[in-house]
């Protein structure tokens, strides 16, 4: 060390001198320069020399001291180096765990800005773009057109306190009301509420798969590929295209606003966001059911993303859950402790449902990887009601290894597991555990759809992942691409099928030839055209597939009427009340029969049967209006006449007979006067 001190202090001399001969040449003139060069040249050489001599002498001894407290040193030095290094992990490691954890998504930290907003945004705006193009269909004319109650605000108190077709659902009907406040009859406005809708959510699941990831290599385009799957699916098409079923979107997105929340809340612990979830879980109940899995999904994120976190900060994390329980208890006891609003449909049976519900499950697997065929008319059918009817045992087997995929990668993969069990959790409100009178539908996927994504965006990163590392990217985006393109065209195909009611019905007989529904709809939609021959024999069909199906027989009896059949048309309008003798609109249509074959009494004792089971049917009140109009009795056929614009005051026929009765009570009471 003192050897190297000296040659320090030496070679700082040394520095010193040539740094003052470099400033004095500097300020010398040039024959003066020349002069100190050749000095120093000749200088240069003894002192070469010399050091030289020197250097040789010293290099022994140098060598052997260096080498001496190199060895001396080396061990202290690595000791305290790896001592800092782990220190200094142990730090980091302890900060980006807090960091992780405690701090919400950064898009920009993060690599993401608006960019995958926009693109998801332009992958919609193509896949739905040609829905602008359709009518109103399906049940549009039922819930939209035909629905007096949401034409004025004054209804909305209403919705809070009774059903609508054994549904409790009551901010999506004041949803309804808003609605067609703004576009009325307009079909573009409902189609751009429903798209609007579904961006919103697709957005949702972006930020919410984004934060499941962010913290992933593996998966670190996962978000973005999960989102955009969900945004051109063509399952989702009778969610987003039927204008009527856009309205549970609603539902769907107070759900995933409440569900986002609780993860900033969890990565922040910033009550804002645990209050704002809080408050978004009532209005989520009351716009859709299906919400009520939210409880239990938010524990399911805790176990997978938050558990050790939870250890860590919280003595008790489970009471972040209570208060979500509670308002869920509440809605079950309001709705059916309170206001008694049960079961939309009897008759299934434990065992019925369970081994219906098998078969179903595994079909949305299947209809979620392979969306073809799409139709509303899904169906079941087993040939008996036995765990070994050869479709519940295959369907037994899917659901077992999906379950079991759940199970094995717990621990392995959390987000696997997280994915297959939001599948299943979010489908429980549609498992039929209370009937729900429709065993299968595609509509039932759409918040289910998601985990579907996230497995799907998974398999294609692992896929990219065994590509060389230079075309990994390339991978990426070619394998993922074709399955988007593909869900694309076929959602945009999917969506030329609603154009209106008979291109419906007839892409729904295709894909569903063995149902009795389907053809029944096909022959109204038909009938609603004047093809009368056409939809006679749909309705025979659909009563050759079910003979039970009095609606069909209904129909069938009303396209006689208007085929001046009246009775071959009573005849099956009789064969409808002998299966359902409480449904009302066959009583009405027989009426109508009756008063076409001039039997006024048999048309009038029809009309009242229709009064009774439904006070509320101002078609019935109508048309008896019009009964008492025909033999003259015009003070009765006013009152009816009012009773009808009182329940629909937008009921046109109603309005236009109340004018022409009142012309004749006028006219007649001016030849009373004027004889």
């Amino acid at each position: 060390m003192g050897v190297e001190k000296n040659l320090m202090e030496e070679q700082r001399k040394n520095m010193n001198e040539a740094n003052m001969r470099e400033t004095f040449i500097s300020e010398t003139s040039p024959q003066e320069a020349n002069v100190l060069e050749t000095n120093r040249d000749e200088d240069s050489l003894e002192e070469t020399n010399v050091q030289d001599t020197h250097r040789e002498e010293d290099s022994l001894e140098e060598t052997n001291v260096r080498e001496t407290n190199r060895e001396e040193t080396s061990l202290e030095e690595t000791n305290v180096l790896e001592t800092n290094r782990g220190e200094a992990s142990i730090l980091n490691e302890e900060k980006l765990q807090k960091k992780d954890s405690r701090q919400p998504v950064d898009m920009k930290d993060s690599g993401t800005h608006y960019l995958p907003f926009l693109l998801i945004a332009a992958v919609i705006v193509i896949a739905y773009g040609n829905s602008f193009l359709n009518d109103f269909a399906f049940d549009d004319h039922i819930f939209i057109l035909g629905n007096p109650e949401i034409r004025d605000f004054s209804s909305i108190p209403t919705f809070f306190s009774q059903d609508v077709d054994g549904l409790y659902r009551p901010l999506r009907q004041a949803l309804y009301t808003f609605s067609f406040a703004l576009w009325g009859e307009n079909t573009f406005g409902y189609h751009l509420q429903s798209l609007l809708f579904h961006l919103a959510n697709t957005f949702l699941l972006f930020l919410i798969a984004h934060s499941l990831t962010a913290d992933s290599k593996k998966y670190k385009s996962a978000a973005l590929i999960a989102a955009l799957l969900f945004a051109v699916h063509p399952i989702h098409t009778e969610r987003v295209t039927n204008m009527t079923a856009g309205f549970d979107q609603l539902g769907i997105l107070l759900f995933l606003g409440a569900y986002y929340l609780f993860i900033l809340f969890r990565k922040t612990s910033k009550m804002k966001f645990f209050i704002t979830s809080l408050l978004l879980f009532p209005p989520a109940l009351l716009a859709s059911e299906e919400t009520i899995t939210l409880p239990i999904m938010m524990l399911l994120y805790d176990l997978f993303f938050f558990r050790k976190e939870a250890e860590k900060s919280m003595k008790q994390p489970w009471a972040a859950y209570l208060p979500f329980v509670i308002i869920a208890v509440s809605y079950v006891f309001l709705r059916f402790g309170v206001l008694d609003i049960g079961a939309r449909a009897q008759g299934y049976t434990p065992h019925t449902t369970f081994l219906t519900m098998i078969a179903a499950f595994a079909k949305y697997i299947w209809l979620l990887i392979f969306p073809v065929g799409l139709t509303i008319q899904q169906g079941i059918y087993l040939k008996t009601l036995s765990f070994f009817e050869p479709t519940v045992l295959l369907s037994s087997a899917v659901l077992l290894l999906a379950l079991g995929s759940a199970v094995f990668f717990w621990k392995r993969n959390s987000l696997i597991s997280f994915s297959i069990l939001w599948f299943f959790i979010t489908l429980l409100p549609m498992a039929n555990i209370i009937p729900i009178q429709v065993v299968i539908a595609e509509r039932y996927l759409y918040l289910a759809s998601f985990g579907f994504s996230m497995l799907a965006a998974m398999a294609f990163s692992r896929i990219a992942q065994a590509i060389p590392a230079a075309r990994k990217t390339i991978a990426l985006v070619i394998v993922s691409g074709i399955v988007i393109i593909t869900f694309s065209f076929l959602t945009i195909q999917r969506n030329s099928d609603w154009r209106d009611d008979l291109t419906l019905w007839q892409s729904t007989v295709q894909a569903s030839p063995r149902s009795s529904f389907a053809y029944d709809n096909l022959g109204f939609a038909l009938e609603r055209k004047g093809n009368i021959k056409a939809a006679l024999r749909a309705f025979q069909k659909a009563i050759e597939l079910d003979s039970q199906n009095y609606q069909a027989y209904t129909n069938l009896g009303v396209a006689y009427v208007k085929n001046n059949q009246s009775t071959p048309g009573i005849e099956a309008l009789n064969r409808s009340l002998a299966i359902n003798p409480a449904f009302w609109k066959t009583y009405n249509y027989l009426g109508l029969a009756y008063q076409q074959m001039n039997e006024p009494d048999k048309a009038l004792a029809a009309y009242q049967d229709a009064l009774r089971l439904n006070p509320l049917a101002y078609e019935a009140r109508n048309n008896l209006g019009t009964l008492y109009g025909k033999y003259g009795r015009f003070e009765l056929a006013e009152g009816e006449f009012k009773a009808a614009l009182s329940l629909n005051p937008q009921f046109a026929d109603a309005r236009y007979n109340l004018a022409l009765i009142q012309q004749a009570k006028k006219s007649t009471q001016n030849s009373s006067e004027n004889p």
